[in-house]
């Protein structure tokens, strides 16, 4: 029995050796990727009562949906590629992945912006106005995917100032505030019914001034005084929302 076993096992071995050899360098990246990303998984939500979403909760399925989704989502018909900064973006990815805090949205927030300028600069979107579109990254960098009004969803133009707005689908440096593309209100302003129209000032209730956010680590009292928009139960700390134990641990708290 053993024997079979490990024949079957030295087969698949083999036949996956074989796959990955005539991957593209497309299909090779995304599939490190996936792997990374699904070890990072599976290593955080051990520590908080495992993954909560069924299909993510073992390695194999993680990996094949995760996979799936990379390769349906990045295409040559949304982006242009960059192969060239495949390696260095999985660099990136994996310092992220190394630093503290990583799991809960801790670590130190240049790992995530730098890992965030190198996947625009790998995959830049060249969907143009008017072409089906299904997130934002699709479209070309001065467009945003209307998702609101248009179906399917289409790119199209960013709103200029005065016009209506639903969301950040306003041109660079402008803000859409009561349902108008506006400018941004900046730090030392008084507070506008107890809040700010800026995407990184929050009203400091004892001064009823718009204050700069909080960055990642700083001891908070409620969500809105986070740059990264969650202010954790545990220890009165901000956090980024988006983080892995956010998003998928099952006991991690909300």
């Amino acid at each position: 029995m053993r024997v079979v076993m490990m024949t079957v096992v030295m087969t698949m071995l083999v036949v996956s050796a074989g796959c990955e050899d005539e991957k593209t360098p497309r299909e090779k990246f995304l599939g490190s990727l996936a792997a990374r990303i699904c070890k990072d998984l599976s290593a955080c939500c051990s520590t908080y009562g495992g993954v909560s979403r069924p299909d993510l909760s073992s390695y194999n399925e993680c990996y094949a949906s995760t996979y799936r989704g990379y390769l349906q989502e990045y295409t040559e018909e949304h982006y242009t590629i960059h192969a060239e900064y495949f390696d260095t973006l999985l660099a990136a990815q994996e310092r992220l992945s190394a630093a503290e805090g990583y799991c809960e949205g801790a670590a130190d927030p240049a790992l995530g912006t730098e890992l965030d300028r190198l996947w625009g600069q790998t995959f830049v979107g060249q969907v143009d106005v008017g072409e089906p579109c299904d997130n934002v990254r699709q479209c070309r960098s001065e467009l945003y995917c209307d998702i609101w009004f248009s179906v399917p969803p289409v790119c199209a133009e960013r709103h200029l100032e005065g016009e209506g707005c639903i969301y950040q689908d306003c041109v660079a440096g402008l803000i859409c505030a009561d349902d108008v593309c506006t400018e941004p209100m900046t730090a030392g302003e008084a507070c506008v019914e107890g809040s700010c129209l800026a995407d990184d000032l929050h009203c400091a209730d004892d001064q009823d001034t718009c204050v700069e956010d909080l960055p990642t680590g700083s001891a908070c009292d409620r969500d809105s005084e986070c740059s990264g928009g969650f202010c954790s139960e545990v220890d009165g700390t901000c956090l980024e929302m988006y983080s892995i134990a956010f998003l998928f641990c099952a006991d991690y708290p909300q």
